[in-house]
């Protein structure tokens, strides 16, 4: 058993920002009025993959500047800090608390009647939770976009190519040769099967909850791996912490075999494991299914027609473990330079700094490679690199030890 005990961002990990439902059942979301769309779709967003794993985007709310705000089809709610609700006119009524993954609850209240503006996209009489936001991003994120936006569009997400699609659910029309799965919905969150086989020998279907504000591949909740005994052994597998916005919760992060989604098979998928103190999930749903997994492919979310399409992209066979590295790399011209460092990561332990620019791997140049070339190379846990980097006008030779995780 591995004894090192990390915190989540280490490794690149941003866990969900709330995997939110209102468990009391006092408010549900149907208690939002009627959407009222001024500007009709098919409309493309742009947004930014923050650390390559969340889903930021910018809204006007109520003729706002700009705002950013996570997109996270699993929380029951969007959400808006109180202060800037407060700010932008937005009355809060009907307080009450809500549970979320972590086992902690929040304080909310409810703003009705707002306007939203999503890259022109305007949105009316919309409703938010309205909470003290507990902003943990290197920018000014004000909220989150929930479940209820999901309703409104066929929503089209493009990982690579970092935007959205919002097409019109009364007039949309599939024509491509993706996999469709069929959605499940409980307090109005979509939820798919997956089937699934683990190190230990058994098998199991799952019911996961979509979560693009979920940075993970799949977490399975305690109740699912005690049920399966997933956590028998944790040789091989890597204990952290991370957090949500009510409540730390920890995992042990290993592989499932084999990942089973539509007609497609993936394996050795990394996956996070609840133990006691993990992530908690209401009845009926044994985990959830995040953008690690999910930005494999171009994902169509049709809520209206209970439908997800997936199509693989070329990231399809890139598996998600480079980010284990606890380094995040950018492509500025021909340079793949280091914009940020993790905390207690293998990268700062090897000494690397944000702003050092990676020259070669193993003697071979970084410039006649890609993005998804880099990846491959450092998805191979358990193997060692050698890193030609340059900091200034120094040469550095850095050697990384990649950890190994099964």
């Amino acid at each position: 058993m591995l004894n090192r005990f990390l915190i989540a961002v280490s490794l690149g990990i941003v866990t969900c920002s709330t995997c939110m439902s209102a468990r009391a059942g006092r408010i549900t979301i149907s208690d939002a009025p009627e959407t009222n769309v001024k500007v009709r779709p098919p409309a493309r967003v742009p947004f930014e993959l923050y650390l390559n794993s969340l889903i930021f985007l910018q809204a006007r709310v109520n003729g706002s500047e700009p705002m950013w705000f996570v997109l996270d089809s699993a929380s029951t709610f969007s959400f808006l800090d109180a202060g800037k609700a407060e700010a932008l006119g937005i009355k809060a009524e009907n307080r009450d608390s809500i549970t979320g993954s972590g086992g902690g609850s929040i304080e909310i209240a409810f703003g009705k009647g707002a306007s939203l503006d999503i890259s022109g996209v305007k949105l009316t009489d919309q409703t938010f939770a309205i909470t003290q936001w507990r902003n943990k991003y290197d920018r000014n994120v004000v909220g989150m976009i929930g479940a209820p936006f999901f309703k409104q569009f066929v929503v089209e997400i493009d990982y690579q190519a970092k935007n959205l699609t919002l097409h019109n659910p009364q007039t949309y029309t599939y024509t491509g040769k993706g996999s469709s799965l069929p959605l499940e919905f409980s307090e109005e969150i979509p939820a798919v099967r997956v089937g699934m086989t683990f190190r230990t020998g058994s098998s199991s279907e799952a019911k996961l909850d979509l979560d693009t504000g979920a940075g993970q591949t799949i977490i399975l909740n305690t109740a699912f791996v005690e049920s399966h005994k997933l956590l028998s052994s944790t040789e091989g597998m890597l204990k952290f912490e991370a957090g949500s916005l009510a409540g730390k919760v920890s995992y042990f992060t290993g592989r499932s075999k084999t990942v089973t989604l539509g007609g497609f098979a993936l394996e050795s998928v990394l996956t996070n494991f609840s133990g006691q103190g993990g992530m908690k999930v209401r009845a009926g749903i044994d985990g959830v299914i995040g953008n690690w997994l999910l930005k494999r492919f171009r994902v169509i979310l049709d809520c209206s027609h209970r439908r997800m399409i997936l199509e693989p992209s070329d990231l399809f066979p890139v598996a998600t473990d480079f980010e284990m590295t606890g380094l995040s790399l950018v492509r500025e011209g021909a340079q793949f330079k280091i914009d940020h460092v993790f905390r207690g990561s293998l990268a700062e332990g090897a000494g690397l700094h944000a702003g050092d620019v990676l020259v070669a791997i193993d003697n071979r140049s970084a410039s006649q490679m890609n993005l998804i070339q880099l990846r491959q190379m450092f998805k191979q846990d358990g193997s060692k690199l050698a890193l030609t980097i340059k900091r200034g006008a120094e040469t550095l030779w850095v050697t990384l030890h990649m950890l190994e995780i099964r």
